[in-house]
């Protein structure tokens, strides 16, 4: 139940960002978004990276 809760309400926040998506660029400065935007992307290049990591020591352990 609780699973199925957090899917709804991720799903609910997903679409509302969506759905407010050109008001809210319209209120951020672009230097602001741009901010954002090399967050989000130094984010998601740390998960690519952990998740790479986790792989190759998988790996290297099953080879031994």
């Amino acid at each position: 139940l609780g699973i199925a809760l957090a899917i709804v309400a991720l799903g609910g926040s997903v679409w509302l960002c969506y759905a407010y998506a050109q008001k809210i660029e319209q209120k951020v400065p672009p230097a602001t978004a741009s901010g954002i935007l090399r967050i989000i992307s130094f984010v998601l290049l740390c998960i690519g990276v952990q998740i790479a990591w986790n792989g190759l020591e998988s790996l290297i352990r099953n080879m031994k």
